[in-house]
């Protein structure tokens, strides 16, 4: 109630109240992945802060940069840490305890004075490296207090540091990448959401080695269906006959996906069994290391994407296609899933809405199994925003996420499946 009064006499800011916490979170992220900036959820102690759990972990799934504000009972009323005693304060539940392990910063505000560093550490970690959710949670009696009229406004200037200030890159494995990409006769370049801001950049580099590019889920508008080098979805729920490409490849160039197990397959050890070399390259060491038991041998650059394709830009390397691109080309088109179908399929149906839909749209997927017929039937437009939940894909967040994207950017076109 504080924190709304404050708002409301501060002006200039709009609250858009929901129905529940987790439909407010969801509308969050939907928010979020919009705009490419940080969405902003705002719920109260206790069920509150619980009834978003799943939104906390389904944008650190999907790296989305999402700022949660969970209220807490007055410190007065909290128990203490390690006490036998379930709980004191009505509606008081360890906020800090239940996000910990799904979010990527989490803090207890327990001092006034201290809010503002808490604010501007929440916003510089949710963007900077690997993007992800940060929780704040205030006690009723932090929130209540006041503070100096005339705090220095940093905040907006949090996001404006260098955004690599802590991942020297390894020219040395770059240029060898660059090598095994130019002396390969069937190249793929698996492509996964950590391409989205350097999407432009990553097409750049496939029409200069004319590397056919496959594409995760969450890469499903990075790399759209009407750019000459698409070369289609690939793992379990891609359609029968796509991954026919990365299969046969013998130089592949994974960039911005964890290579999860959709990817794979259940016989991990039977992926990628015609390449010679695999390339890795993420912004998370977390992801380089931790899938090591699921993988294939790979070898890693720990890089943002937009930097290791701005390193490749500067060296030399050329490749010729030797008629593997037409071959990626005659897979994808033959055992396109639609064509498997019959006419009054979901398919069908799905990928006529994807030709009307404008090329400007934002296009939400819901989740459950219509996401699969989605994902292999929706062809996608350049200039279009396309996305679900996909890490976490928690089903039923389909409309809240559309919300969210529509309040966002009012004036574009939306579609909802």
């Amino acid at each position: 109630a504080h924190l709304f009064d404050s708002v409301n006499r501060l002006g200039g800011l709009t609250m858009v109240p929901t129905a529940h916490e987790q439909g407010a979170g969801f509308m969050a992220e939907g928010h979020a992945k919009a705009t490419r900036s940080i969405g902003l959820c705002v719920v109260t102690s206790g069920p509150g802060a619980l009834n978003v759990a799943t939104n906390v972990a389904s944008c650190y799934y999907d790296s989305v940069p999402v700022l949660f504000l969970c209220g807490q009972v007055s410190s007065g009323f909290m128990r203490h840490e390690y006490s036998s005693l379930r709980q004191r304060g009505f509606q008081e539940t360890p906020t800090v305890d239940v996000m910990k392990p799904i979010a990527k910063w989490v803090c207890e505000v327990k001092r006034p004075e201290d809010v503002r560093e808490a604010l501007q550490s929440a916003i510089v970690i949710a963007a900077q490296g690997r993007p992800g959710p940060v929780v704040l949670s205030i006690p009723l009696d932090v929130q209540a207090a006041l503070v100096p009229a005339k705090w220095p406004s940093t905040l907006t200037d949090a996001l404006g540091g260098p955004r690599d200030h802590v991942l020297p890159l390894d020219t040395d494995a770059v240029q060898k990448c660059l090598i095994d990409l130019a002396m390969s006769e069937r190249p793929i370049i698996l492509a996964g959401g950590g391409c989205r801001s350097s999407a432009p950049a990553l097409r750049d580099f496939a029409e200069r080695f004319q590397i056919p590019v496959v594409r995760t889920w969450n890469a499903l508008d990075i790399v759209p269906d009407d750019w000459p080098l698409y070369a289609g979805n690939v793992g379990t729920y891609c359609g029968k006959g796509r991954n026919f490409a990365i299969q046969n490849a013998d130089v592949v160039l994974a960039i911005g996906t964890r290579i999860s197990g959709r990817i794979t397959g259940g016989n991990t050890k039977s992926f990628l069994r015609g390449a010679k070399s695999v390339w890795h390259v993420d912004v998370d060491r977390g992801v380089l290391d931790g899938m090591d038991v699921d993988l294939v041998p790979r070898q890693k650059i720990n890089a943002y994407a937009w930097r290791f394709l701005g390193a490749c830009r500067e060296l030399n390397a050329e490749r010729r296609d030797n008629g593997w691109l037409g071959r990626v080309r005659t897979w994808r088109e033959a055992y396109d899933p639609v064509k498997l179908h019959g006419p009054e399929s979901p398919y069908v149906f799905v990928r006529e809405l994807s030709r009307l839909a404008p090329a400007n749209a934002i296009v939400v997927s819901e989740c459950g199994g219509n996401a699969v017929i989605f994902h292999q039937a929706w062809e996608s437009k350049t200039g279009q925003r396309v996305f679900s939940s996909h890490g976490g894909c928690a089903m039923g967040q389909g409309l809240p996420l559309a919300i969210g994207a529509a309040i966002a950017q009012p004036d574009r076109p939306r579609q909802f499946r």
